[in-house]
C-alpha cells in the first residue's frame, strides 16, 4: 500500500494513526510527520485547491455545504473557501496543523451561520 493511501485512510478516518502505525510497523509519530510534510506540500503546490480535494475525498457532507454556497452565491468554489476562512494564510496562522479540523472548524462555522433562525417581517419591532 502507498503513503498516498495510507493518509487518505487517515484523512477520511478509516484508520487511526495508532491503528496504521501497527498495521505497517511505523511509529504513530513518524507517520503524523509524514501526513504533515504532504500537507504542506500539497499546499505549496496547489493553494486551496488542496482544501477542496480534502473536502471532496475526506468530508463530502462538507464539501457539499460548500457547493451549495457556491451556487447560492455565484462563486468559484476557491472564492468560496475565502469567504469561509479556509485560507492558506489563515492555515498556517493555526497552532496545530491539521486540515480536516481547521476545515470541519470553518465549515461548521458557516452552517451555524446558515441555520440560525432569522426573525420574520411581522417579528421585527416597529420604529
Amino acid at each position: 500500500m502507498s503513503g498516498f493511501d495510507l493518509y487518505w485512510q487517515y484523512r477520511k478516518g478509516e484508520k487511526t494513526l495508532r491503528e496504521l502505525s501497527h498495521l505497517y510497523r511505523i511509529h504513530s509519530s513518524v507517520l503524523s510527520h509524514q501526513f504533515r510534510q504532504r500537507d504542506d506540500r500539497m499546499l505549496r503546490m496547489y493553494g486551496p485547491k488542496w482544501f477542496l480535494e480534502i473536502l471532496r475525498l475526506a468530508m463530502p457532507e462538507d464539501y457539499d455545504i460548500v457547493c451549495e454556497h457556491v451556487t447560492e452565491h455565484n462563486l468559484t468554489r476557491v472564492q468560496t473557501l475565502a469567504e469561509l476562512g479556509c485560507t492558506v494564510s489563515t492555515y498556517y496562522q493555526e497552532k496545530r496543523k491539521d486540515p480536516v479540523k481547521f476545515l470541519r472548524k470553518k465549515v461548521s462555522q458557516k452552517r451555524q451561520l446558515s441555520t440560525r433562525p432569522t426573525r420574520q417581517l411581522s417579528q421585527q419591532p416597529i420604529l
